[in-house]
């Protein structure tokens, strides 16, 4: 056998034109991070609905108020989608993920700590924000492997896990 043919490391050396010469190793951690993003997205949706019980008596206002949380995210999230799908085509998938992230980050901290509601309300709006960037660019990162069917299994797990947990606290 001449050296040529002998096989220098992994199998599956590159994943696309974004990220050339990436490994196995790599490869996993990008699917790591990208399957948190697509996790955080609609996790971050739902849990605003299970603490809002919560939100409306540290806040003193009504369900009223309080709904603009869920409704706010989820306009800006659903509105945003389209564009930052452009954004990925535009500048990486890679780059909308990991900038969605990195924000999704600062502003969950921010939203933590809002004194009030309307601070808390303008925080949702960037984490929507900030979402609408991950996810999008996550699904098309891995869109025609087989790793895109843990998306689907991931993004439902985000929706739904919060209830679960939450119905078993008061049991």
């Amino acid at each position: 056998m001449t050296p040529e043919a002998e096989p220098t490391g992994p199998v599956r050396q590159e994943v696309d034109s974004e990220t050339p010469g990436l490994t196995l190793r790599g490869e996993r951690l990008i699917l790591l991070t990208v399957m948190l993003g697509v996790f955080l997205a609609p996790l971050n949706s739902t849990m605003i609905a299970v603490a809002l019980p919560d939100i409306m008596l540290d806040f003193d206002v009504g369900i009223s108020s309080a709904g603009w949380l869920i409704t706010a995210y989820l306009i800006a999230m659903a509105s945003l989608q389209p564009l930052a799908g452009e954004l990925g085509d535009s500048f990486g998938h890679r780059t909308m993920v990991l900038s969605g992230l990195s924000i999704f980050g600062l502003v969950s901290i921010g939203a933590a700590l809002a004194p009030s509601l309307t601070v808390l309300l303008v925080f949702r709006v960037l984490q929507a924000v900030s979402a609408a960037l991950i996810v999008p660019s996550g699904c098309s990162t891995w869109n025609t492997t087989p790793a895109f069917g843990l998306f689907a299994k991931t993004s439902t797990h985000g929706s739904c896990i919060l209830f679960v947990i939450k119905s078993r606290a008061k049991y």
